[in-house]
């Protein structure tokens, strides 16, 4: 065996004893951990709803859960307009009669659409509130968001359309 051999392999031999002695970290795994994709979202749902109210976006009328609060928002009016269950008869009249509502047939163009939708999200508003413990949370166009009285004015038209309708001013929240 030629020198340079026998150098490989006596290096060899040290490098696999030296190797043996070294402690190398063990990597366990534990059952605790759970990677993020394996969180389901009705677990964080579930966490959240022990430190808030958590309020859906949308109606649950086969639902054994009396829900704490509500929101009357464009998205629910479209959703409402669009479902064929049988339960959705209430609020699709309370849509239907926002178009033929005297205030806003009163008006014209924008402002006539304007007010059969504000009108629309506090007829259907108004029947959320009878059927939940908390608050109606409703949504202003946002739009007027950069608007300072545009959005004030139709908070406070808002906020008269739910008078009309009984509904007291501590039950409702206004957002954009």
């Amino acid at each position: 065996m030629s020198l340079a051999a026998q150098q490989r392999s006596v290096s060899a031999r040290s490098f696999a004893r030296r190797s043996s002695r070294v402690a190398h970290p063990r990597i366990v795994a534990t059952a605790a951990y759970k990677s993020p994709s394996s969180v389901t979202s009705a677990n964080t749902l579930q966490a959240l709803s022990r430190m808030s109210n958590v309020v859906p976006d949308t109606l649950m009328l086969e639902s054994s859960v009396q829900p704490k609060a509500a929101t009357a928002s464009s998205l629910l009016l479209s959703w409402v307009l669009a479902n064929e269950q049988l339960g959705m008869k209430l609020y699709q009249n309370a849509i239907a009669a926002s178009l033929n509502y005297d205030k806003c047939l009163a008006q014209k163009g924008d402002a006539r659409l304007s007010c059969q939708l504000d009108k629309a999200l506090t007829n259907v508003g108004a029947l959320l509130s009878t059927q939940i413990e908390g608050r109606v949370c409703t949504e202003i166009d946002p739009r007027l968001a950069k608007n300072k009285d545009a959005m004030l004015s139709r908070a406070q038209s808002l906020l008269l359309l739910y008078a009309e309708l009984g509904v007291p001013q501590d039950k409702l929240i206004l957002r954009v």
